[in-house]
């Protein structure tokens, strides 16, 4: 899976596999473009979901970014992508 725009930022699936078990850890990076300044800010956020393949991981990133994006986590302050 690739590159997502959701809202006004960009989400990038970015899971990494467990040494030790094999699982994916369900990992995304929420980017938000700002053309006036010319910069990108970008934060990466786990969340506390496996996954058994690649494929799985990157398909929850995703909806793990949507609904962070979404205010559905309140503890990932996204106040920094400003």
């Amino acid at each position: 899976m690739s590159r997502t725009t959701y809202k006004e930022f960009e989400l990038l699936p970015v899971p990494y596999q467990l040494a030790d078990t094999g699982e994916w850890v369900v990992r995304v990076s929420i980017i938000r473009h700002h053309d006036a300044r010319h910069e990108s800010l970008e934060k990466s956020v786990n969340a506390s979901k496996r996954a058994a393949s690649r494929e799985e991981a990157e398909k929850l990133s995703i909806e793990f970014g949507k609904d962070v994006v979404d205010g559905k986590y309140p503890a990932v302050s996204l106040d920094d992508l400003s």
